[in-house]
């Protein structure tokens, strides 16, 4: 198992460096990295968590807090 798992963080890592290096090459021959269609998806992905943080703190406000409530009744 623990072969496994070092295998797979030693791909991860392999991969990593990888695209780093890309796009350092590619940032020296001032090229983009990105494509458009890929700079759109990243706009995209920026936006909706933008949207769903903004959702979860109007959540968060809405909700009654529970510091004074315990999960089980064994408190009492």
């Amino acid at each position: 198992m623990l072969a496994l798992v070092l295998g797979m963080f030693f791909c991860v890592a392999v991969s990593a460096a990888v695209i780093g290096y890309v796009a350092r090459e590619a940032q020296r021959d001032s090229r983009d990295f990105w494509t458009p269609e890929g700079e759109r998806m990243i706009a995209d992905v920026r936006r909706r968590g933008t949207d769903l943080r903004a959702r979860g703190e109007g959540l968060r406000q809405r909700m009654p807090s529970a510091a004074g409530r315990s999960s089980s009744g064994l408190d009492s």
